[in-house]
């Protein structure tokens, strides 16, 4: 394939979905709609011969990075997890015995618990 200047301008996102090995190709899916194409996906050798790959493909990839934990967490109030509080709440004692925290009596859930985004 040659590329000409148009080429050289990457202009369109494309979704990398799987390989075909019986056509050494890449299948991928566009943004188009499925009245495009294979209902919607294309394919495009692997080796095409340059760099660039083919239109450009191997030019520019990008990819997700995880930014927050799978799951966001709870808050457990006591020792024994009679008391939780959900996500996005923490716990906050209102009885305390004797003025110390690791003797709460009772506990409420107050905003600003662990969402499960990392800041």
């Amino acid at each position: 394939m040659h590329l000409t200047p148009h080429h050289q301008q990457l202009n369109h996102g494309v979704l990398l979905v799987g390989y075909d090995d019986s056509e050494q190709s890449y299948i991928l899916k566009n943004s188009w709609g499925g009245g495009w194409g294979e209902s919607g996906f294309f394919r495009f050798k692997q080796n095409a011969g340059n760099p660039e790959g083919q239109c450009g493909i191997a030019m520019a990839a990008s990819y997700p990075i995880k930014e927050h934990r799978n799951h966001p967490t709870i808050d457990v109030c006591d020792y024994f997890g009679w008391r939780t509080c959900g996500v996005g709440t923490k716990c906050h004692c209102t009885f305390d015995l004797f003025g110390l925290d690791w003797l709460c009596l009772a506990y409420e859930c107050v905003n600003g618990g662990d969402t499960g985004v990392v800041a």
